[in-house]
């Protein structure tokens, strides 16, 4: 990992250089998530990715709290 000061292994693995671009691809089925010019366009994309894809395990326990303005 010499020379990305910064970046975690986790975020390395899913970002692949294939063809003069950088490819997001999912770790456990290969599926492509996007093809990008840049390794930091690509890095933005695996990040949304994951904030997203923690986002819905960490509501699925959380109940929505619908709160009534009075009339």
């Amino acid at each position: 990992m010499r020379g990305w000061p910064g970046r975690k292994k986790g975020l390395m693995a899913m970002i692949r250089k294939i063809g003069g671009k950088y490819v997001v691809l999912s770790e456990t089925t290969g599926r492509r998530f996007g093809t990008y010019d840049t390794r930091a366009e690509a890095e933005r994309r695996l990040r949304q990715i994951e904030f997203f894809k923690h986002l819905r395990s960490r509501s699925s326990g959380r109940r929505a709290i619908r709160v009534q303005r009075g009339a």
